[in-house]
């Protein structure tokens, strides 16, 4: 979408407490004060972001049903420490990627001040083009240089195929009125993490496709987010793409939210 007719939303939500039934206006000016510093920062780079509040008993599935309701394409969520178990994909944000009927992103911060460099591995999946998209975006409005990793088996005749890859790339990329740095990069290794973990040191921002399994399984020769969330030293971006199911919705397990609870907008 264009930066002139995107649509921003900026979406807080808490859990109810016992103390804030008693005291609903206390609870939406609480809940209006969380988003101060997000909407200063837009208002500060020129961006209309519409502000949405209210209280959830359920928040991945309130997450996905305003994400149906406002026909929203993207949803960028901030990673937070599990507070039970290890898992970085876990929880409400593993919910949220396997169920929202939209492209879902998850922000893990490592310091992050400046996009100067990015890194993208592909691999060649319907994520690593999201992945690519969301980088050229990127490119396209700052002066971000991007760098595609292709990390291919050994001693496999992969030069076809890297080919191909190269080529899907640069596609993404070609836009006549907006040149962007981009390096097409080809590494041959067995280990694909041990290489984005490698080539980490040197990016402000590693943007990354999700496994089907979510990085919760091992596969023969894949990226295995999980880990690379765990170790990466660089911030991340973990995208997955939505594909619409075949015969049913991916949100029929997610009730909407409870009429009770309509969002409110924050003043």
């Amino acid at each position: 979408t264009a930066r002139a007719t995107a649509r921003l939303f900026a979406l807080h939500l808490r859990r109810p407490t016992e103390h804030e039934a008693f005291h609903p206006r206390e609870q939406e000016t609480e809940a209006q004060a969380a988003l101060v510093p997000l909407l200063s920062q837009a208002h500060a780079r020129a961006l209309h972001v519409e502000p949405i509040t209210f209280l959830s008993n359920d928040v991945a599935a309130d997450i996905a049903a305003t994400a149906t309701s406002r026909n929203v394409n993207l949803v960028l969520m901030g990673y937070h420490n599990p507070i039970f178990g290890k898992a970085m994909l876990g929880g409400t944000v593993h919910r949220v990627l396997t169920a929202c009927a939209s492209h879902v992103a998850v922000f893990v911060d490592r310091g992050l001040r400046n996009i100067d460099k990015i890194l993208v591995p592909y691999l060649g999946s319907a994520h690593d083009a999201l992945a690519l998209e969301l980088a050229a975006r990127m490119a396209k409005n700052t002066s971000a240089r991007v760098t595609v990793l292709n990390v291919v088996p050994p001693l496999t005749g992969h030069a076809n195929k890297s080919a191909d890859a190269k080529r899907a790339v640069e596609k993404i990329f070609d836009d006549p009125a907006q040149k962007t740095s981009l390096t097409f990069k080809i590494v041959e290794d067995s280990s694909p993490v041990g290489v984005v973990l490698h080539q980490a040191r040197d990016f402000d921002l590693i943007i990354i496709g999700v496994a089907e399994e979510w990085g919760l399984e091992s596969r023969l020769f894949g990226w295995r987010p999980e880990k690379i969330a765990t170790d990466c030293p660089a911030s991340l971006l973990i995208v997955r793409e939505f594909a619409k199911p075949q015969e049913s919705t991916s949100l029929a397990e997610f009730p909407h939210p409870n009429p009770q609870h309509h969002p409110k907008m924050a003043s």
